[in-house]
């Protein structure tokens, strides 16, 4: 009895193992078509997701938090990528780097987010309707009566349509001009100076995002999430946007 139960056991473990590795293979073919697309130039937010989920169930912490931020640099009101960032950063060792943000930065980065590229052109065309609206109805408006609420409602869309305006240039800067990065692997090295020799005696673990703000032979100068910055060797840092694209 006690053999058929080892044995049954042994069946079920080699079953699930069977399966794991299946299932990392469907993935690692998965992930190698949508590699070959995003090669081929193909820039769309879901791609990048499906391919951080891809690399998720590969084990492969960094490359999937790298490709969900690829992911919201396109849209960043993509709720899933936002949802595995935050999940992922639950994972690091390094999580105390992160500062605790005050209800009204989140409550602001939360809009900032919501409203993607799409969302305020929609916006644009809005307001842009609505104050010529306001603006045929104030030209049109009896000389005899006052003209305070036109006047309001014109100057009220006029300055939702120019915010909206303003939002959308800063929004696609910084979409083209993204120095968000993240840490390649563990256990990487912080360094004081562009030299081996000024190592602080810090290292970060894999998949912390960062800025990536200069670049000086082999090392590239990053900035901490709690603000602090380093340098670290450049095949540390993994780019959102890749400086060839900039």
């Amino acid at each position: 009895m006690k053999k058929l139960i080892i044995l049954l056991l042994i069946l079920i473990s080699s079953s699930l193992s069977w399966a794991q590795t299946q299932q990392r293979t469907d993935y690692a073919k998965l992930l190698s078509e949508l590699d070959l697309q995003a090669k081929q130039g193909v820039e769309d937010p879901d791609l990048y997701y499906n391919m951080g989920v891809c690399h998720y169930h590969l084990n492969q912490l960094a490359l999937a938090k790298l490709s969900f931020l690829r992911a919201l640099r396109l849209n960043s009101a993509h709720k899933q990528a936002q949802h595995n960032v935050a999940f992922i950063r639950q994972l690091s060792p390094d999580q105390d780097l992160y500062p605790e943000q005050q209800f009204i930065q989140r409550l602001f980065y939360m809009l900032y987010d919501w409203f993607n590229i799409n969302r305020l052109a929609l916006g644009i065309l809005f307001f842009l309707a609505l104050s010529g609206l306001c603006l045929h109805w104030l030209l049109r408006y009896n000389p005899q009566k006052e003209k305070g609420l036109p006047v309001l409602l014109l100057s009220a869309s006029c300055l939702l349509l120019l915010l909206f305006i303003g939002t959308t240039i800063v929004k696609t800067y910084r979409m083209n001009h993204n120095n968000k990065a993240v840490i390649a692997y563990d256990n990487c090295l912080l360094l004081e100076e562009p030299d081996p020799a000024s190592n602080s005696g810090r290292s970060v673990s894999s998949a912390l995002m960062v800025i990536a703000a200069e670049t000086s032979g082999d090392y590239t100068r990053i900035i901490l999430p709690d603000g602090t910055g380093a340098w670290v060797k450049s095949d540390a840092v993994l780019r959102v946007v890749p400086l060839k694209l900039k």
